[in-house]
């Protein structure tokens, strides 16, 4: 395993580990007094994640990483399908433009912890 691959996948494994201390333990018990961790917590991590997780599989394909735009890009394209999907289930739902400045924000903490790793 490349140190590219070694580093995607630990973003990966961390971002996991986030998600899941934030909806089992954080939400639960801090959710109402910290609605940050309710609200856009979860969105900034799955930001985080989308990019982790596509660098880690270009890594493995041996193909090159994506641009900042590039990766930034993608990271509103899923949160924009995130955000849209669902209203074709759930018509009552509500959108909030703030989820996809969350998305981004992952993304591009995500970005500057591997570019790096991409720059070599």
């Amino acid at each position: 395993m490349t140190h590219r691959e070694k580093r995607s996948l630990s973003l990966v494994l961390l971002a996991i580990l986030l998600g899941t201390v934030n909806q089992f333990f954080l939400k639960p018990r801090f959710g109402l007094a910290v609605p940050f961790l309710s609200w856009y917590a979860n969105d900034i991590i799955a930001g985080f994640l989308i990019l982790a997780f596509t660098h880690y599989l270009l890594a493995r394909g041996r193909l090159p990483a994506l641009s900042r735009r590039g990766s930034l890009l993608l990271v509103l394209g899923a949160g924009a399908a995130w955000e849209v999907l669902p209203f074709l289930w759930k018509p009552a739902g509500v959108a909030d433009p703030w989820d996809m400045a969350a998305y981004l924000a992952g993304g591009f903490l995500c970005d500057l912890l591997l570019r790096p790793e991409i720059k070599k």
